[in-house]
């Protein structure tokens, strides 16, 4: 299994809301069959600057806490998906899942297919025409 955890229910997921968890939890009763596993919570780009003269620790801390973070990652069939996860996808959900596809595939080497999925139960018209636009999937649930 590549992803840490399997393509069940679990009662939390690391960095969702509890909105976010009901809307994931219908994704994971329709689809979670499909995949091998996933990864949740995962960090992406560098994460802010922190300044010079905090110690060593402190620093790790700034940049880990100001990285990016992708709601979940899928696995299947040789392919890996980039989850945003909302309960109304609005425009500000096209940056995100843009920005986290991208950031994901500059840190990570491979040769399989990568997908950008907004996972969401309402999304508005032209944010639903701009994904599309940008070759994201919309999984209504």
């Amino acid at each position: 299994m590549r992803g840490r955890f399997p393509p069940t229910k679990l009662n939390k997921y690391p960095h969702m809301s509890t909105e976010d968890t009901i809307i994931w939890n219908r994704f994971l009763e329709a689809y979670g069959a499909e995949y091998e596993s996933f990864d949740y919570d995962i960090k992406v780009g560098e994460g802010e600057a922190p300044l010079p003269t905090l110690p060593d620790n402190y620093k790790k801390m700034v940049r880990d806490l100001t990285r990016k973070r992708i709601d979940a990652v899928g696995y299947k069939d040789g392919e890996i998906h980039i989850f945003e996860v909302k309960p109304f996808a609005k425009l500000s959900v096209l940056g995100q899942i843009i920005a986290y596809t991208e950031l994901y595939t500059d840190a990570h080497t491979t040769s399989e297919a990568i997908f950008s999925i907004v996972v969401c139960e309402q999304v508005d018209t032209d944010t639903k025409k701009l994904l599309t636009k940008y070759r994201t999937v919309i999984i209504l649930v």
